[in-house]
């Protein structure tokens, strides 16, 4: 065993059966933070002993399916551990000033697995001076910050050291969003069999609200009267986006929405009785709608 390793284990062991009711209490706080120390350094050691097994592909040789499943087996510790324990090694070994502020004591190790994890979300666009500022300003947080205020604090990162890359990669996510948003959403009118029919369906915002429109007048029949061909408009409203035409089917005006009618999938069956129009296309005349059912 190696020399360092063997002291350690010895020191160790002293400590852990030393007789804390002989200490005062000054020294008895500086007993819990020199171990709490000392136990930070150990972690770190440990890191890099895992590193240097990983890239002996020691696991490998030994017919393991992967690195943490072979640390899993060795040290007996759980799937989580050994994964945290390979996220830290080989973020210290990218990483010479942040692995210089954990051997210094400016990091402990939940606080490396909060900025490994944060690190870990940084956008694949971002150049290597922001990622450096980043681990730099995470270091020095971590002086100031438990881990639970360094993983909020460390969710905007990006806006304390590149805002405009930041408000880029939110924008992109929010358009993202609202594309899935758009292409996931389905309404279905399915008959159970005893008289009822089920709906079922994920709608965006805009679809939502052009279904309520075209339900709520529905669903207060003593509201309003409305004739076909003239717009309902209820008490203490502006103006209903619901339209009656001369069929009896409600229509629903885009424009009164203030915004694009938008597609919405048929349902499986026509639902008899059920006469509620959806708009298909954007510029949506009332005139040229189709009920989705009949």
């Amino acid at each position: 065993m190696n020399e360092s390793a063997t002291q350690l284990s010895h020191a160790a062991a002293a400590c852990a059966v030393a007789p804390m009711w002989a200490l005062a209490d000054g020294e008895l706080l500086e007993f819990l933070d020199a171990v709490h120390a000392a136990e930070q350094l150990v972690r770190i050691a440990t890191a890099h002993a895992i590193r240097e097994i990983e890239g002996r592909a020691i696991p490998a040789r030994q017919q393991a399916p992967t690195a943490a499943a072979w640390l899993r087996g060795r040290l007996r510790i759980s799937s989580g551990a050994a994964v945290g324990l390979l996220r830290q090694a080989r973020l210290l070994d990218t990483d010479a000033s942040l692995d210089a502020a954990v051997a210094e004591g400016r990091v402990n190790s939940e606080q490396l697995d909060v900025i490994a994890r944060v690190l870990k979300t940084l956008p694949k666009t971002v150049d290597e001076p922001t990622r450096t500022a980043a681990t730099e300003t995470l270091i020095r947080w971590s002086t100031e910050l438990d881990p639970a205020q360094l993983i909020r604090a460390g969710s905007r990162i990006m806006q304390h050291v590149a805002p405009e890359v930041a408000d880029a990669t939110e924008e992109a996510a929010l358009r993202r969003a609202e594309r899935e948003a758009h292409e996931q959403r389905f309404l279905t009118l399915s008959p159970i069999g005893d008289g009822r029919i089920r709906v079922k369906g994920i709608l965006d915002a805009q679809a939502a609200a052009i279904v309520t429109a075209a339900l709520d007048p529905l669903c207060h029949p003593g509201a309003d009267l409305v004739h076909p061909g003239r717009q309902a408009v209820h008490p203490g409203r502006q103006g209903s986006a619901v339209r009656l035409d001369a069929s009896g089917r409600t229509a629903v005006a885009p424009d009164a929405l203030g915004a694009a009618a938008v597609d919405l999938k048929p349902p499986r069956q026509p639902v008899p009785g059920l006469g509620v129009l959806v708009p298909a296309v954007a510029g949506w005349d009332p005139s040229a709608g189709a009920a989705a059912s009949t």
